[in-house]
């Protein structure tokens, strides 16, 4: 069973963690190619599809999905992990 967590703003996590990376708007939009107006538009985002996301965590090597979704099967806890471009699934 997947479980959302509807706490999670994406968008504001982004800025963030570009924040502890001392990454710019500016440089970010470049790594994304997009517009820099378009990067304070992600940041206003509470969702944003998917394969933004997985870019974004490539781009900021930060587990964004893993904050966003936990798995229960048969009595253990899962997480998805975002680490070295890789999905991966981890026992907690």
């Amino acid at each position: 069973m997947t479980k959302y967590n509807k706490d999670v703003h994406i968008g504001a996590e982004i800025k963030r963690v570009m924040a502890e990376r001392h990454i710019s708007v500016t440089e970010f939009a470049r790594s994304i190619c997009c517009h820099r107006k378009n990067v304070y538009d992600i940041f206003t985002r509470k969702s944003i599809d998917i394969d933004r996301i997985i870019a974004i965590s490539e781009i900021l090597n930060y587990d964004f999905i893993g904050e966003l979704y936990m798995s229960a099967v048969e009595e253990h806890t899962y997480k998805l992990r975002f680490r070295n471009g890789r999905l991966s699934i981890e026992e907690c």
